[in-house]
């Protein structure tokens, strides 16, 4: 079973509560190369709440809706991003 993942911090130190996201991935390929038995999921916290995204990978459509849902969540946070720079303070 191949294991990777990454975590990070949301919040500059001092500020607020921690708040955090991370990806894990999950691969137990081994016995046949040629199945997509990958369990990969997305965690994000903030305080007292948080959400989990779970992707399917198990079929090549599944994987390509997965990669399709990631694509949608950067263009959010992307969008996101510009409206807050364009607001001012």
């Amino acid at each position: 079973m191949k294991k990777l993942g990454k975590g990070v911090l949301l919040n500059k130190v001092g500020f607020h509560s921690t708040a955090a996201a991370s990806y894990h991935i999950d691969n137990d390929n081994h016995h046949n190369p040629k199945t997509y038995d990958t369990h990969f999921s997305i965690r994000i916290s903030d305080y007292n709440s948080s959400i989990s995204l779970e992707f399917d990978f198990s079929t090549r459509s599944e994987k390509s809706n997965s990669l399709f849902k990631i694509k949608k969540l950067r263009e959010i946070l992307d969008s996101a991003e510009k409206s807050i720079i364009f607001v001012g303070v």
